[in-house]
């Protein structure tokens, strides 16, 4: 009778780890999924921190689709420019992106150093995915961040470099790096996450 209980306990436990391993399996996104949910929402917003090429910057941002709308907010911790609010308007003005310091106002052309390749007039995550050109990724369990689990997604952009994006299982991008060689030359660690909430762009 013993046997026969522990066989049973044994059997229910291999059973609820295979369940177990089956619904994470489940639960964890896939990089068609990340995608669809960057280029089909109306708008995000969210707090990011970057290190790069361009220094070292704390952001609040606003990304809004249709008409396309980015407000950025320069936050403590960054390099300078602290407090620096940043709106670009499409519609209004698809050249330049409009600054605003205390009370003086100011504008920057797209080809501007402070502003060329930067989320400062395209979507974040747009950028992130320009990153990788419709590469196909090797994919593999990501480490868990801030209590969610992660899909670790890695492509190869060539000259040796490699690209690194963590998402949280409903598809969230939460961390990104670029890597040249063995070092990590742009990162950004992105939190605060909402989604089609109809943030406000204006000053």
């Amino acid at each position: 009778m013993k046997f026969r209980t522990k066989f049973v306990a044994v059997a229910l436990g291999v059973l609820s780890a295979i369940l177990l391993n089956a619904s994470s399996s489940q639960a964890a996104t896939t990089w068609d999924a990340v995608k669809k949910k960057i280029e089909g929402c109306k708008d995000y917003s969210l707090t990011y921190g970057y290190v790069g090429p361009k220094g070292k910057f704390n952001f609040e941002y606003v990304f809004v689709a249709s008409p396309m709308k980015i407000r950025t907010k320069i936050l403590r911790g960054s390099d300078r420019n602290v407090g620096t609010v940043t709106v670009y308007d499409k519609d209004k003005d698809a050249n330049t992106v409009a600054y605003r310091v205390g009370s003086s106002q100011l504008k920057r052309s797209l080809d501007h150093k402070d502003v060329t390749g930067t989320a400062f007039y395209q979507g974040v995550y747009t950028l992130v995915l320009s990153n990788v050109k419709g590469a196909t990724p090797k994919v593999s369990a990501g480490e868990t961040m801030k209590g969610k689990a992660t899909t670790l997604f890695e492509f190869n952009v060539g000259a040796g470099g490699t690209y690194k994006i963590w998402a949280t299982d409903d598809g969230d991008i939460v961390q990104t790096q670029k890597i040249e060689g063995a070092k990590v030359t742009e990162e950004r660690k992105f939190s605060e996450i909402k989604w089609n909430s109809n943030p406000s762009t204006s000053w």
